[in-house]
């Protein structure tokens, strides 16, 4: 199932499986939490002074989350499909980043 994952300005389109895509809100909940969780260690982190300070992450990320570390035993369950696109299928569903 393709997913749009909206940023500001434009969007990434995800695949994954139908069972991530009929419950994505769920996910990227649950992925909000883990990324801004600064016990996680995760390629996201922007620092400062050499602490974790912001995160800084497009559609990749919530694809770098479900592929290892909620779905972990079943990786590579989802894929970036096209990045930094203006123009999507509006019947897709979407997230919001």
């Amino acid at each position: 199932m393709k997913v749009v994952v909206r940023m500001t300005y434009d969007a990434d389109i995800i695949e994954v499986p139908n069972h991530i895509g009929n419950n994505i809100e769920k996910y990227q909940a649950e992925f909000d939490k883990w990324l801004y969780n600064k016990k996680n260690n995760h390629p996201f982190w922007t620092y400062k002074k050499g602490k974790k300070c912001g995160v800084c992450f497009r559609g990749n990320a919530f694809v770098y989350w479900l592929n290892n570390v909620k779905f972990a035993d079943s990786p590579n369950c989802a894929k970036i499909i096209d990045s930094f696109i203006q123009e999507y299928d509006p019947n897709l569903p979407i997230i919001y980043f």
